[in-house]
């Protein structure tokens, strides 16, 4: 399958108290034969999300994007 060079897959991925399985879940989506841009969006997790969040990095295939949603209807910011 021939890929166009400005094609770009966006993933939006939820996510609250998901430490034990975030990490596993973007290494699945980065591994997808696509250029990609991952949007993790976490909720003010209680677990370790948000330090595993802190070590996940891009590279030439896959843009990545960590929001903190703080407030249910307030504008996330990242």
């Amino acid at each position: 399958m021939s890929q166009r060079a400005d094609f770009w897959l966006s993933v939006i991925i939820p996510c609250y108290n998901e430490g034990s399985t975030i990490e596993d879940v973007i290494e699945a989506v980065k591994k997808q034969p696509f250029r990609k841009q991952i949007i993790v969006v976490y909720d003010g997790s209680s677990d370790s999300t948000q330090n595993i969040l802190k070590n996940i990095k891009g590279d030439e295939k896959n843009e990545i994007l960590i929001l903190r949603h703080k407030k249910t209807w307030e504008r996330v910011q990242p």
